[in-house]
């Protein structure tokens, strides 16, 4: 009897070099980007916070945080509102900048594979992958969030 295939819903985020692989469920909402008010004294990563929903949500620049280029935004840029995997009170959401929409696709055994590593990689990079013929990264969440965490980054109610 044949193995039943295990379908992931998924959404491939493009970033200026890079992109992302992150299953629907990782994904609160894709929202336009708005210029996010950035405190002073924070890692050159961290963006600032955007109101969402009633918060101040931290968002982030994955490519920085890698040391890797990154884009400045214009009208096609996207802030993408991650659910938290960690159950953290203090930080149940942040988001992440995208240079579009991100793309929905089914994510299987078929249209992914693992891709060579280049070089060192960064402990936020959980698995270099080829999906549907495309390089792209599932980022390490857990890792993510401990960094939002060692720099107090959390969300708060909107002013």
């Amino acid at each position: 009897m044949a193995e039943k295939a295990i379908v992931v819903r998924s959404q491939l985020i493009n970033l200026e070099v890079l992109r992302l692989i992150l299953p629907n469920t990782a994904i609160a909402e894709v929202v336009a980007y708005t210029p996010p008010e950035l405190p002073e004294d924070m890692p050159e990563w961290f963006l600032g916070y955007i109101s969402w929903r009633g918060y101040r949500i931290p968002v982030v620049s994955f490519e920085k945080m890698i040391d890797q280029t990154s884009s400045t935004p214009d009208r096609r840029s996207r802030i993408i509102i991650l659910n938290s995997v960690t159950a953290d009170p203090d930080r149940p959401f942040y988001a992440l900048l995208a240079t579009g929409i991100p793309r929905l696709m089914s994510v299987d055994t078929k249209n992914i594979q693992n891709a060579p590593e280049i070089g060192e990689t960064d402990t936020l990079i959980m698995r270099h992958v080829i999906v549907d013929k495309q390089a792209a990264l599932i980022p390490d969440q857990y890792e993510l969030e401990a960094r939002l965490k060692q720099h107090n980054i959390s969300i708060s109610a909107a002013e």
